[in-house]
């Protein structure tokens, strides 16, 4: 009997830790819209505008959308990029990437690259969701998701894996050109 209260225990721990994980959906490839080197051109310059909607903390939109850029940089591979707010001098147009937290369920990478920071955002429910998508104008290069829950506030270490991992996987290991064995046409 102690034992068997001692595994429901456990099982019952690994239950309630499993709920913080961060949970990464990264289709997998090929992504037929998007081309190697596609991120690395648009990002040549050395930035990327960045749209950041939803606020699943509350204050100022302004501060928490800067905090997330901040939170992805370098979490592309290739060269360093950083995530801006603006067009300048260190962008490219028409790329940007869009950031939505909390987003409708049935908004998938395409409604994020159309909307934008329109992107509409419903009330936390405990999982914070995440979505972002690489695009050119409003046409969808390459997206990902993730979600978590059991944050504490935007200082909670899950909070930058899930922007860190999501931005990550934003950009796919292959393109629509990778067929056949080594990415050789046939």
């Amino acid at each position: 009997m102690a034992h068997a209260k001692i595994a429901v225990l456990g099982l019952s721990a690994l239950l309630v830790g499993a709920c913080n994980i961060v949970l990464v959906n990264d289709n997998p490839g090929p992504r037929w819209s998007y081309f190697d080197g596609d991120f690395e051109y648009a990002t040549h310059r050395g930035a990327i505008v960045t749209e950041v909607t939803g606020n699943p903390f509350g204050g100022n939109q302004g501060s928490f959308a800067n905090t997330v850029r901040s939170q992805m940089l370098n979490q592309v591979s290739g060269a360093p990029a950083e995530f801006v707010s603006a067009h300048g001098p260190k962008t490219v147009r028409p790329y940007k990437v869009v950031v939505a937290f909390n987003a409708p369920p049935n908004h998938d990478g395409h409604d994020l690259c159309q909307k934008g920071a329109n992107t509409p955002s419903q009330p936390s429910s405990g999982t914070l969701r995440m979505g972002i998508a690489f695009c050119i104008g409003d046409s969808l290069k390459s997206d990902a998701s993730g979600q978590v829950s059991g944050l504490t506030g935007i200082g909670d270490a899950k909070f930058m894996e899930l922007v860190q991992e999501v931005t990550r996987a934003m950009i796919p290991p292959q393109d629509g050109e990778d067929v056949g064995d080594g990415g050789v046409n046939p």
